[in-house]
């Protein structure tokens, strides 16, 4: 089986999860501003987007390394603003029984992305003579 097959599946379901938090934001009453929604889309979705195109058009270095890049900015930034941050569009402004899903749909996103990233960076890891060296030099192995 072709291993982009893989990522691409883990890209679905990141834009699952992304649209879990979409509609949790929109049943807790949350606004996201319009700066948000261009970090969002730009980064979290065509960061990572740009980077499965790379892949299967045979740049998979440089597109294994967007997409990991593109998806751990998105989970920082998510984690930062919708989780800890004191923002219009943080977990703590949703209200109603959509504040629940809100929450919800933020942790399942966290935890989806990160998945995300550790499909990439296996691919990565995979097709980036570079970055298994460094990975082999810090886990302490010899690099194959």
């Amino acid at each position: 089986m072709d291993n982009r097959l893989v990522v691409t599946a883990s890209f679905v379901a990141y834009l699952v999860a992304g649209s879990l938090v979409a509609i949790g934001a929109y049943a807790g009453g949350v606004s996201v501003s319009t700066d948000q929604t261009a970090f969002l889309a730009g980064v979290g979705v065509g960061g990572p987007l740009l980077g499965l195109v790379l892949l299967w058009v045979r740049n998979d270095g440089f597109g294994a390394a967007l997409y990991v890049v593109s998806v751990i900015a998105t989970l920082w930034y998510a984690g930062a603003v919708f989780v800890l941050g004191d923002d219009p569009a943080s977990i703590a402004a949703a209200s109603g029984d959509g504040a629940t899903a809100y929450t919800i749909g933020l942790v399942v996103f966290l935890g989806i992305g990160l998945v995300s990233v550790l499909v990439g960076s296996w691919r990565w890891y995979r097709t980036s003579p570079g970055f298994r060296t460094v990975v082999d030099a810090v886990a302490g192995r010899r690099s194959s």
